[in-house]
């Protein structure tokens, strides 16, 4: 059973965060004790235990690593891509030998680019499905 907290505040909320049963809370506000009866109470305290059943914080948390990874990765993939150029930011004429390891983390930097959308979109529709 979640922990239940009452927040003293006039506006209509409820919440439930965790990311299990055994580590999870439901928050509600004064405001919604004031405003609902009995059974309607009931049903926002029910919506907000399923949230903890489901495993939403959980889930929601994940994606957001997952996410925020994609985006980092190709912020960093641009930053080189800008600044580092083919030569992979030397630039000394006298050294000519080194030019494919830039060549190569430059491309790896467009494809993440390119592909770093197309991720996030798929992740966004995996969670939200469309019906």
């Amino acid at each position: 059973m979640p922990d239940v907290y009452i927040i003293d505040d006039p506006a209509l909320n409820a919440f439930a965060t965790g990311r299990d049963e055994n580590h999870a809370s439901v928050a509600i506000t004064s405001g919604l004790l004031q405003k609902l009866n009995r059974d309607e109470l009931q049903g926002v305290i029910g919506h907000e235990i399923s949230h903890i059943k489901n495993r939403d914080v959980l889930l929601m948390s994940m994606c957001s690593v997952l996410l925020g990874t994609i985006v980092i990765l190709a912020y960093y993939g641009s930053r080189v891509m800008i600044f580092g150029g083919i030569s992979g930011g030397r630039r000394n004429s006298r050294d000519s030998g080194g030019g494919g390891a830039g060549a190569i983390i430059v491309v790896l930097a467009l494809l993440l680019a390119i592909l770093a959308p197309i991720f996030c979109a798929i992740d966004y529709f995996a969670i939200f499905p469309q019906t």
